[in-house]
């Protein structure tokens, strides 16, 4: 997929990306560069989703650990609606990027959205749960996971700014 390939160097994180304003909404500043990059993980995401990739698996965590037939039928009977909101999630995310402003609901459309981007993102790069994103600093070009590991540090960082503008 193209999260660890496609990725160019996105701008160094600045001090605020989301603001909240006096009417609720939540102001957008996002580069072209950084929304085309963002418009670029939804359908990735639903894509692996929609095909099983063993990289979704901490979309949709087992219900049943310890019963494997309980388990089975929680996945026939809920996973395409499972998926099917992630994707609706995605989607809304996607086609709100381009405004300059989102409402408070869309914004926490947004945080399931990125939180769903963070975590294929973060399975494939092996990233552990409890692991903190990478300072951007700190990152070797000479690790393959270089892009990667970047845009996953970016993804962190506009939740955070979206998490801050919601709660200010």
């Amino acid at each position: 997929m193209g999260y660890l390939g496609a990725i160019v160097t996105l701008p160094t994180i600045r001090s605020r990306g989301i603001v909240r304003n006096k009417d609720g909404s939540l102001s957008i500043y996002l580069s072209p560069h950084e929304k085309s990059v963002l418009g670029s993980l939804p359908d990735q995401t639903v894509a692996l989703a929609r095909a099983g990739d063993a990289s979704t698996a901490r979309l949709f965590p087992p219900a049943y650990i310890d019963d494997p037939y309980s388990e089975a039928d929680y996945i026939t009977f809920t996973r395409t609606d499972l998926v099917d909101s992630c994707a609706q999630a995605l989607e809304l995310f996607k086609t709100t990027l381009n405004s300059p402003s989102i409402s408070e609901a869309d914004a926490y459309i947004w945080l399931k959205a990125l939180n769903s981007i963070r975590l294929v993102i973060g399975t494939k790069l092996n990233i552990q749960q409890d692991e903190i994103a990478p300072d951007p600093e700190t990152i070797s070009e000479d690790d393959i996971r270089s892009q990667g590991l970047l845009l996953y540090g970016y993804l962190t960082w506009l939740q955070s700014e979206l998490i801050e503008a919601l709660n200010s």
